[in-house]
């Protein structure tokens, strides 16, 4: 997660699009206290999969997560979050 926080919902879509392929994705991430995502961005250098198809949807699935709410946060905490994908697995 975030600064400690855990992933409470994640976007289950991006199983079956990641079929086959093996990597990781590694997004910089920020979080409101409620635990919504607000901004994030795909880490070119810290990426090892390349498919621009698979990366899009990896993107627009990661702004549908949702993490533990934390009121006493600032009001918005950055960090990153990376996702494996394992050929056999889905994602991790």
């Amino acid at each position: 997660g975030v600064f400690g926080r855990r992933v409470t919902y994640r976007d289950p879509s991006m199983i079956a699009k990641a079929s086959g392929k093996s990597g990781r994705i590694t997004f910089k991430v920020c979080i409101n206290r409620r635990g919504t995502v607000t901004y994030v961005e795909i880490i070119n250098n810290l990426t090892t999969i390349r498919d621009k198809k698979l990366l899009k949807q990896a993107l627009s699935a990661l702004q549908k997560y949702k993490y533990e709410p934390d009121f006493t946060a600032p009001k918005e905490q950055c960090g990153r979050y990376t996702l494996k994908i394992d050929n056999y697995q889905g994602i991790n």
